[in-house]
Protein backbone atom coordinates (compact mmCIF):
# COMPACT_ATOMS: atom_id res chain seq x y z
CA UNK A 1 0.00 0.00 0.00
CA UNK A 2 2.84 2.41 0.83
CA UNK A 3 4.43 1.83 -2.55
CA UNK A 4 1.11 2.47 -4.34
CA UNK A 5 0.55 5.65 -2.33
CA UNK A 6 4.06 6.91 -3.11
CA UNK A 7 3.60 6.22 -6.82
CA UNK A 8 0.23 7.98 -6.78
CA UNK A 9 1.74 11.03 -5.06
CA UNK A 10 4.71 11.22 -7.42
CA UNK A 11 2.83 10.63 -10.67
CA UNK A 12 -0.78 11.62 -9.94
CA UNK A 13 -1.83 8.15 -11.18
CA UNK A 14 -3.76 5.78 -8.99
CA UNK A 15 -2.72 2.14 -9.29
CA UNK A 16 -5.04 -0.67 -8.35
CA UNK A 17 -3.87 -3.25 -5.82
CA UNK A 18 -2.97 -5.76 -8.59
CA UNK A 19 -1.16 -2.94 -10.44
CA UNK A 20 0.96 -2.17 -7.39
CA UNK A 21 1.74 -5.87 -6.94
CA UNK A 22 2.79 -6.13 -10.60
CA UNK A 23 4.94 -3.01 -10.26
CA UNK A 24 6.65 -4.38 -7.12
CA UNK A 25 7.24 -7.76 -8.77
CA UNK A 26 8.97 -6.02 -11.68
CA UNK A 27 11.51 -4.32 -9.41
CA UNK A 28 14.97 -5.70 -8.70
CA UNK A 29 14.56 -8.22 -5.84
CA UNK A 30 17.29 -6.46 -3.81
CA UNK A 31 15.19 -3.29 -3.57
CA UNK A 32 13.41 -2.98 -0.22
CA UNK A 33 10.33 -0.85 0.38
CA UNK A 34 12.41 1.97 1.90
CA UNK A 35 14.79 1.82 -1.07
CA UNK A 36 11.86 1.97 -3.48
CA UNK A 37 10.41 4.99 -1.69
CA UNK A 38 13.73 6.85 -1.78
CA UNK A 39 14.14 5.92 -5.47
CA UNK A 40 10.69 7.35 -6.22
CA UNK A 41 11.71 10.59 -4.49
CA UNK A 42 14.94 10.66 -6.51
CA UNK A 43 13.05 9.94 -9.76
CA UNK A 44 10.59 12.71 -9.00
CA UNK A 45 13.47 15.19 -8.51
CA UNK A 46 15.06 14.37 -11.86
CA UNK A 47 13.89 15.61 -15.24
CA UNK A 48 11.74 13.02 -17.01
CA UNK A 49 9.27 12.92 -19.85
CA UNK A 50 5.64 12.58 -18.98
CA UNK A 51 4.37 11.60 -15.61
CA UNK A 52 4.60 7.85 -16.04
CA UNK A 53 6.81 5.96 -13.56
CA UNK A 54 7.95 2.53 -14.76
CA UNK A 55 9.73 -0.19 -12.77
CA UNK A 56 12.63 0.05 -15.22
CA UNK A 57 13.14 3.68 -14.16
CA UNK A 58 13.61 2.59 -10.55
CA UNK A 59 15.80 -0.35 -11.54
CA UNK A 60 18.10 1.98 -13.50
CA UNK A 61 18.36 4.39 -10.57
CA UNK A 62 19.15 1.41 -8.33
CA UNK A 63 21.99 0.35 -10.64
CA UNK A 64 23.39 3.87 -10.56
CA UNK A 65 23.20 3.89 -6.78
CA UNK A 66 24.63 0.38 -6.33
CA UNK A 67 27.43 -0.19 -8.85
CA UNK A 68 27.91 -3.83 -7.77
CA UNK A 69 24.43 -4.69 -9.00
CA UNK A 70 25.81 -4.48 -12.56
CA UNK A 71 28.26 -7.31 -11.85
CA UNK A 72 27.21 -10.89 -12.40
CA UNK A 73 28.14 -13.68 -10.02
CA UNK A 74 30.23 -15.31 -12.77
CA UNK A 75 32.25 -12.13 -13.35
CA UNK A 76 33.09 -11.83 -9.66
CA UNK A 77 33.90 -15.54 -9.35
CA UNK A 78 36.22 -15.41 -12.41
CA UNK A 79 38.09 -12.43 -10.93
CA UNK A 80 38.47 -14.22 -7.58
CA UNK A 81 39.70 -17.42 -9.25
CA UNK A 82 42.29 -15.33 -11.10
CA UNK A 83 43.44 -14.14 -7.66
CA UNK A 84 43.91 -17.78 -6.61
CA UNK A 85 40.82 -18.41 -4.51
CA UNK A 86 38.99 -21.71 -4.67
CA UNK A 87 36.57 -23.85 -2.73
CA UNK A 88 34.61 -22.44 0.20
CA UNK A 89 35.90 -18.90 -0.31
CA UNK A 90 33.96 -18.71 -3.58
CA UNK A 91 30.69 -19.46 -1.81
CA UNK A 92 28.13 -16.69 -2.43
CA UNK A 93 28.21 -15.52 1.20
CA UNK A 94 31.99 -15.31 1.30
CA UNK A 95 34.35 -13.44 -0.96
CA UNK A 96 31.79 -12.49 -3.66
CA UNK A 97 29.61 -10.80 -1.04
CA UNK A 98 32.67 -8.95 0.26
CA UNK A 99 33.51 -7.77 -3.27
CA UNK A 100 29.97 -6.46 -3.77
CA UNK A 101 30.00 -4.67 -0.40
CA UNK A 102 33.37 -3.02 -1.08
CA UNK A 103 32.36 -1.92 -4.61
CA UNK A 104 29.13 -0.43 -3.28
CA UNK A 105 31.15 1.45 -0.65
CA UNK A 106 33.18 3.10 -3.40
CA UNK A 107 36.25 0.87 -3.82
CA UNK A 108 37.39 0.06 -7.33
CA UNK A 109 36.65 -3.43 -8.60
CA UNK A 110 40.31 -4.49 -8.71
CA UNK A 111 41.05 -3.31 -5.16
CA UNK A 112 37.82 -4.92 -3.89
CA UNK A 113 38.78 -8.26 -5.47
CA UNK A 114 42.30 -8.03 -4.04
CA UNK A 115 41.04 -7.19 -0.53
CA UNK A 116 38.48 -10.00 -0.58
CA UNK A 117 41.07 -12.50 -1.85
CA UNK A 118 43.53 -11.48 0.87
CA UNK A 119 40.87 -11.75 3.53
CA UNK A 120 39.71 -15.21 2.50
CA UNK A 121 43.24 -16.47 1.95
CA UNK A 122 44.05 -15.54 5.53
CA UNK A 123 46.60 -12.85 4.64
CA UNK A 124 44.60 -10.15 6.36
CA UNK A 125 44.93 -9.94 10.12
CA UNK A 126 41.73 -10.61 12.04
CA UNK A 127 40.24 -7.76 13.99
CA UNK A 128 41.49 -7.41 17.54
CA UNK A 129 39.23 -8.88 20.17
CA UNK A 130 37.67 -6.31 22.46
CA UNK A 131 39.12 -6.07 25.95
CA UNK A 132 37.02 -7.44 28.73
CA UNK A 133 35.39 -4.87 30.92
CA UNK A 134 36.91 -4.31 34.32
CA UNK A 135 34.60 -4.81 37.19
CA UNK A 136 34.06 -1.60 39.09
CA UNK A 137 34.20 -1.86 42.86
CA UNK A 138 31.59 -0.74 45.32
CA UNK A 139 33.43 2.57 45.92
CA UNK A 140 32.57 3.90 42.49
CA UNK A 141 30.87 7.30 42.76
CA UNK A 142 28.12 6.22 40.37
CA UNK A 143 26.83 3.86 43.03
CA UNK A 144 26.43 6.46 45.74
CA UNK A 145 22.85 5.42 46.45
CA UNK A 146 24.06 1.98 47.56
CA UNK A 147 26.99 3.23 49.69
CA UNK A 148 27.02 3.57 53.40
CA UNK A 149 28.68 6.44 55.22
CA UNK A 150 31.43 4.05 56.38
CA UNK A 151 32.28 3.26 52.75
CA UNK A 152 32.85 6.94 52.02
CA UNK A 153 34.63 8.00 55.21
CA UNK A 154 36.38 4.75 55.97
CA UNK A 155 36.66 2.93 59.28
CA UNK A 156 38.68 5.68 60.99
CA UNK A 157 35.78 7.76 62.33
Amino acid sequence: MKLGTAIAEATSNDLSDPGVRMFAASLNPEITLNDALSLIVEWNGRPHFGNQLRPTDLNELWKQRKPASKLTENQITDLLIAQGLEGDALWAGGAPATVRRLVNQGASLTSAVTQAANRYRGHELPAAEPKQRRRIGHHFAGRVSRMSLNDVLGEEQ
